[in-house]
């Protein structure tokens, strides 16, 4: 018992007295864990809304929380282990055998992990309320606010948490046990060989960088984005790891060869200082530079999508009442709809403006130069057929008269379509007219669309028949069907609107019997928009959750980077003092150093960032996002506040830096 309290008096004095080291590495591990609770709280609290969009959005930002949680926590400890080795060594030397040191680092890990998880969940707990407030501000639930404790979720965390631990525990007394003494004592001003330029590497990492650029750039639309998007974003994490580590050695080593730019005091020290460590450098830059990136994208993307939610609503939902009948076949539907809803119109007293009704056949297709085959999961292409009275109802554009029957008239097209195509199998003319640009859902389909006007009943029967028996006889896929959609606005209060609907709702149904009941689909715009906003508020919330999480590493990786910089730097500069160099010619030097390697980061995430504007908003388009200039605006102030952040956080650290080094 007495030798289980002298191991946790020395570990806890150890950690005290390596306070700079270790405070940082706790609140890290405090903040990741509150941060983890809370998401699980949010996912179990049976009080909130059960809707799919909300907890799956939470469910999805778990294991992310929970993977780099993983990663910094190993991350940061990398740099403890580093400093803490030269003591081991001490004491390895002064008696104390490895296994003592062993379960040092255990009683040290073991108090470390109980702090964390008591404040972090406690924290949790406490502050559960709060941002349970906030997310209901951002999403705008109507769910009365009942703080409920979540068992399942302390569980969750502790469990998880320590299996954290443990690993960096076996990871720590590995490293300890396969070092001999002289090099845990020695470990810490070891230092690194002249690293070599590395043209091959670099010349990847170029090639890396500018095709995920070109992917970005070269995108055409949503679909293409939604598939592209993670390839180009591997491409650019690869690129920037190759750069940094590789392609800074390589521009250094070209600054070196330049002897009038390399022989000069400052530049002789700053170059050689950076050269001499940039292997491990160009790690943590790359890691400052990638979670920069992915702070501004995840933020920016997210308040675009939750400023223009107004207009995603209406875009989608050009009217307040939808209704579509799904292959209803009735010659009457039409009248017996405009009846119900002009009967429930007297009933209400609710007036109903803008009212239209359009048929349309929908078919998705695999295209490639003109010839229209049965989906295959390769250049999709969206068709809708119209006859010339809907498309006129639709978009309130008057058609030529005198089309020919038997000929396919483009009216509206997002891509260009051939004079003559084959549609699975049958050969049709097609004339452009271009009327007009696709409206509404069809304008934001992530797939190329067009809308086609049918100018005879025949040719529309066959088009039907044609897609109907090839996707019947396709394994797994359905043939489409032919739909009447009503829309129109009502004139009166939002509350009101609820009154006209739910009659209008229990009327629509009576007309069609119970087989086909399945085959309506109703809509208010008031309840779609209310959908819609709780998505872009959980998404908004969950962006900033992460952007705060990857911030915090941002900023981590930097306050270390900074001291373990100070820690080797400073024997380095008392050496250049002592061949004649005076303090204001190190601090230019110091200065030199670090601008270059902080602000370097964070320049190369803006360029990353504006080469991933194109694809952002191609894939943002898929959510009816279509106001580029909005998500501009919303990508642009994201960065410019995560610069002023990260202008404090270097401005914190260095301080800290110049103290050591001096």
């Amino acid at each position: 018992m007495s030798k289980l309290f002298f191991y946790f008096k020395m570990a806890w004095t150890n950690i005290v007295k390596n306070a700079k080291f270790y405070v940082p590495y706790i609140l890290t591990s405090f903040i990741t864990i509150t941060m983890f609770y809370t998401l699980q709280s949010f996912v179990n609290n049976s009080n909130l809304p059960k809707s799919a969009s909300f907890r799956q959005l939470m469910g999805f930002g778990l294991p992310i929380v929970l993977l780099f949680s993983a990663i910094f926590l190993f991350y940061t400890n990398s740099f403890l282990i580093r400093r803490r080795k030269t003591e081991f060594g001490l004491f390895n030397i002064l008696g104390m055998e490895k296994r003592h040191i062993t379960a040092l680092i255990v009683i040290e890990t073991v108090i470390i992990a109980v702090i964390s998880l008591v404040f972090g969940i406690g924290f949790g707990v406490l502050t559960n309320k709060l941002l349970f407030l906030l997310l209901n501000k951002i999403v705008d639930f109507v769910t009365p606010l009942v703080f409920e404790f979540s068992l399942p979720a302390v569980t969750n965390t502790v469990c998880l948490f320590a299996l954290i631990y443990l690993a960096i525990l076996i990871k720590n007394i590995i490293e300890v046990l396969k070092v001999k003494p002289i090099e845990l004592l020695s470990s810490e001003r070891r230092g690194e060989k002249e690293p070599k330029a590395r043209w091959i590497i670099s010349v990847f990492g170029i090639v890396c960088v500018v095709s995920g650029y070109l992917i970005s750039v070269t995108c055409a639309d949503a679909y293409h984005a939604i598939i592209l998007f993670f390839v180009a974003v591997m491409l650019v994490i690869v690129g920037t790891y190759c750069l940094f580590m590789s392609g800074t050695i390589a521009l250094l080593k070209l600054l070196k060869n330049n002897k009038d730019y390399y022989y000069k005091p400052r530049h002789f020290s700053s170059i050689s200082g950076m050269l001499f460590r940039m292997k491990q450098n160009g790690v943590g830059l790359a890691n400052i530079c990638i979670l920069s990136t992915m702070v501004i994208v995840m933020i920016g993307t997210t308040v675009s999508l939750y400023a223009g939610a107004s207009d995603i609503i209406n875009t989608r939902f050009g009217h307040e009442v939808v209704s579509t009948f799904y292959d209803v076949n009735d010659d009457d539907l039409k009248s017996q709809v405009k009846n119900v809803a002009q009967n429930v119109s007297k009933e209400t007293g609710i007036g109903i403006e803008n009212y239209r009704e359009y048929k349309t056949l929908e078919v998705t297709m695999s295209a490639k130069d003109g010839v229209y085959e049965v989906a295959n999961g390769i250049n999709f292409s969206t068709m809708e057929f119209y006859r010339p009275e809907d498309f006129e109802n639709l978009y309130e554009i008057k058609v030529p008269e005198g089309l020919k029957p038997g000929v396919l008239y483009v009216a509206a097209s997002t891509y260009e379509v051939l004079d003559t195509i084959n549609f699975l199998g049958k050969d049709f003319e097609v004339i452009n007219l271009n009327l007009s640009k696709p409206k509404g859902q069809m304008s934001v389909m992530s797939t190329d669309s067009c809308a086609i006007i049918v100018p005879d009943e025949e040719t529309y029967n066959t088009i039907n028949e044609l897609q109907t028996k090839a996707y019947t006889n396709a394994a797994g896929l359905l043939p489409s069907i032919p739909s009447l959609t009503v829309e129109f606005d009502l004139d009166c209060s939002a509350e009101d609107e609820y009154k006209f609907y739910d009659k209008y709702e229990k009327e629509i149904v009576k007309i069609v019997d119970g087989e086909n009941a399945s085959r309506i689909s109703l809509d208010l715009r008031q309840d779609s928009a209310k959908d819609f906003a709780e998505f872009t508020g959980s998404f908004l919330f969950l962006g900033v959750f992460l952007g705060v999480l990857f911030l915090m590493a941002t900023v981590l990786i930097m306050y270390y980077k900074q001291i373990v910089e100070g820690y080797d730097d400073r024997r380095n500069f008392e050496i250049m003092q002592n061949v004649g160099m005076d303090k204001s010619e190190v601090k230019k030097t110091i200065s030199g150093q670090v601008l270059i390697l902080f602000f370097l980061p964070l320049l190369v995430a803006f360029l990353h960032m504006g080469f991933a504007l194109p694809i952002l908003a191609k894939l943002l388009s898929a959510f009816a996002i279509t106001n580029v200039k909005l998500v501009i605006i919303c990508c642009g102030i994201t960065c410019l506040i995560y610069a002023v952040i990260y202008a404090i956080v270097y401005s914190f650290t260095s301080k800290t830096y110049y103290r050591i080094v001096n």
